[in-house]
């Protein structure tokens, strides 16, 4: 009989990750569930003992301040 054979992992994964996201402007009603679903994916992924983390930087929906940011 065959079993399955999945890694181990000596050590827990940490990192940050960069997101720019218009948090005002035009776009912002659409940004806020977007920014909603990374922290609930944040949430599940660091559950399993990872320390994932999001800086967010806002754009204001121009492109001027995103580049900027």
């Amino acid at each position: 009989m065959m079993g399955a054979v999945l890694p181990v992992r000596a050590e827990s994964l940490q990192a940050k990750i960069g997101v720019l996201s218009g948090l005002g402007g035009i776009a912002a009603k659409w940004n806020k569930y977007q920014n909603l679903g990374i922290q609930l994916a944040l949430e599940e992924f660091n559950s399993r003992g990872d320390k994932l983390e999001t800086v967010i930087e806002d754009s204001a929906s121009n492109a001027g301040k995103g580049i900027a940011a």
